[in-house]
């Protein structure tokens, strides 16, 4: 299994492995701080050994699986040693986004009410969305009143905390401050007034589904 370097410190921009498999569309490594595609997480770009890395996702089931660097594979041979570099400002806007998006859920429980459940999100580059089933209750205007309340709470800069699951090898699980954990695999920053300024957008989905689309402002 490829060990995941960006869990220890999602804020490591660099790195050093070993290459351990050489595939057609790209390369697997011991370790890395590329995160894969997974949670709605969009996966890593970056470069190894100045190689352009597309894309990075899990081979096979998610916690105990090698991960693959997409790359011309044609420099790369196996044991050689590798240097990596992730695409910082891409996945620094992912780790905001992704913070969002939870405080995004536990917020919408709070002023819609607990009924309210989140049925798919996503994480992308500088946004994210977020699918909420709530009968029609979030009208525009208590989307100005979640986004309200929303940039209180990261005007407050509450800490995030990201840590494994001590029984369950491969679950991970993230708490804001003042709110319940849940599990998350993602990688997320440490105090949420890092996540900045933002806008938010309401859109009907039909069926009593609506997505609200927090921006990086």
């Amino acid at each position: 299994m490829t060990k995941r370097l960006y869990h220890e410190d999602p804020y490591a921009r660099e790195f050093t492995a070993k290459v351990v498999e050489v595939k057609p569309e790209g390369v697997v490594l011991d370790q890395t701080c590329f995160y894969a595609e997974s949670g709605g997480q969009l996966g890593d770009t970056g470069k190894l050994n100045g190689a352009q890395v597309t894309d990075t996702k899990f081979i096979g089931e998610e916690k105990d699986s090698n991960i693959l660097h997409y790359c011309d594979p044609s420099s790369f041979s196996v044991g050689q040693e590798v240097k990596g570099e992730i695409d910082w400002d891409r996945r620094y806007s992912m780790m905001r986004i992704h913070s969002a998006l939870h405080l995004l859920y536990y917020i919408t429980k709070e002023i819609i009410g607990p009924e309210t459940e989140s049925v798919s999100s996503g994480v992308a580059p500088g946004k994210g969305r977020m699918d909420f089933s709530c009968d029609g209750k979030l009208d525009a205007e208590m989307k100005d009143k979640v986004h309200a309340r929303f940039k209180e709470i990261v005007s407050e800069g509450r800490d995030v905390k990201s840590w494994d699951d001590g029984e369950k090898d491969g679950y991970r699980f993230c708490e804001i401050s003042g709110y319940e954990k849940m599990p998350c695999g993602g990688t997320h920053v440490k105090n949420l007034s890092e996540i900045g300024e933002t806008t938010m957008k309401r859109e009907s989905k039909g069926r009593g589904i609506v997505r609200l689309t927090v921006k990086l402002a």
